[in-house]
């Protein structure tokens, strides 16, 4: 058995719509998930010195298992390999697209052995569209690095994270830091450097992090691996494709090592004094290193694929 990853077709058409999101985003500079996660799964294999191969042009064999995530165009191409037999097993995910009939509905295609979800709640929303996708699917975390010992000293501030909730919540939560002289910063969703959140993380004692939903939330799970405990506002209930879905979470794997929800300004008033007080009470590092390294997350990956 051989594991071949894809994150592009080795048939690149420069005319498709994927190349030119692909050329778009390395000009934007933009941190996207997928690569996140892509990023998060090599680390770990090479340091489990599992063999794999990336982006593989040459003769696939039955007995491969390839698996793409980031690029349609990639999976297209992995979709044509299984369904004329050149391959063993095809595994998708988890990021791609948000609903599984986008895309021409190409995340529904039977040649799709192993689809990957990130967390519980994505997996619930997709069987509610697609319950043929009941019997072949895994929930599949990606992981972080560990960077090694913590550099704890000068942590006073408090960083905001605004990435898709309501202004009037996002000025009235300023406005509250503000009034009662609490330090902070704000980082604002597709306008910073990867480089740059990570230097401020170094310097924050939380993270206040305002999203409608999110698959997984990497950019908390790299907050928590610098022992910075996340603040996250979760309303539970969101819009998709004009329906109403409850049960969706804004921080999936929000423990309380590593954080506490609010709901709405009320609660966020109630609680964050409290929260900031005793955010060295809680261990969001420990909490990362026990479940969710790079090493650990690529381990139950091959569990998973095997």
């Amino acid at each position: 058995m051989s594991l071949i990853i894809l994150t592009k077709s080795p048939t690149i058409n420069i005319l498709s719509l994927d190349f030119f999101k692909s050329v778009l985003r390395l000009l934007l500079r933009r941190a996207r998930g997928p690569k996140a996660v892509t990023g998060s799964l090599l680390r770990g294999l090479q340091n489990l010195k599992a063999e794999f191969s990336l982006n593989y042009h040459g003769n696939f064999k039955k007995d491969d298992i390839v698996f793409v995530n980031e690029n349609i165009s990639a999976l297209k191409f992995a979709v044509g390999l299984k369904k004329n037999g050149k391959i063993r097993k095809l595994v998708a995910g988890p990021n791609f697209v948000i609903n599984p009939n986008d895309r021409s509905a190409i995340m529904r295609s039977p040649e799709i052995d192993i689809l990957l979800f990130p967390c519980e709640w994505v997996k619930n929303y997709w069987l509610s569209i697609a319950p043929e996708l009941e019997h072949r699917y895994a929930i599949w975390p990606a992981g972080v690095a560990n960077r090694g010992d913590l550099k704890t000293n000068g942590r006073d501030m408090v960083l905001v994270y605004y990435k898709n909730c309501p202004l009037d919540l996002f000025n009235k939560i300023v406005r509250y830091l503000d009034d009662h002289e609490i330090k902070f910063k704000i980082i604002r969703y597709g306008y910073f450097k990867q480089k740059e959140y990570f230097n401020l993380l170094e310097k924050s004692r939380t993270l206040i992090y305002l999203s409608g939903s999110e698959s997984q939330g990497i950019a908390m799970f790299e907050a928590w691996e610098r022992g910075v405990p996340t603040f996250v506002w979760n309303q539970e209930c969101v819009e998709l494709d004009g329906k109403k879905y409850s049960n969706v979470s804004s921080s999936p794997y929000l423990s309380a090592e590593a954080g506490a929800f609010f709901k709405n300004e009320d609660e966020f008033k109630a609680k964050i004094l409290n929260f900031l007080e005793k955010s060295g009470e809680r261990n969001p590092r420990e909490y990362i290193l026990k479940n969710f390294t790079d090493e650990l997350c690529a381990r139950k990956f091959l569990d998973i694929i095997r």
